[in-house]
């Protein structure tokens, strides 16, 4: 299977509610580089997030699904020298801006 094929399928998984009747907004991945002041780059899937997490926005939706480029920093000095460490990568994620319950989220098990 393509790394495509996966992003498409985590996408449209999330989106349609399988299993779960809980369907998420699919959002674009966001620019590397954004407007925080406490990180240089994207280096994970939910820092274009952040502001809901935090409370200083009001998020637009209240389920989110998105396949967001991000740049790894932390070992910057590996990269190259082996095959685990790149520069680059997109993360899956999904993400409630609300109150999921344990028991729907106990129906999402095994469903990848």
């Amino acid at each position: 299977m393509e790394s495509a094929e996966i992003r498409s399928r985590w996408l449209r998984f999330f989106e349609s509610g399988s299993r779960t009747g809980l369907t998420h907004t699919v959002v674009p991945s966001a620019s590397l580089i954004l407007n925080d002041p406490n990180l240089l780059l994207v280096n994970a899937g939910m820092v274009p997030f952040k502001p809901y997490f935090l409370g200083e926005m009001a998020p637009p939706y209240s389920r989110a699904t998105s396949v967001q480029k991000c740049v790894r920093t932390l070992d910057i000095d590996e990269v190259g020298k082996t095959t685990r460490h790149a520069s680059f990568f997109q993360m899956c994620g999904n993400f409630s801006f609300g109150i999921i319950s344990k028991k729907a989220l106990s129906r999402w098990r095994g469903s990848f």
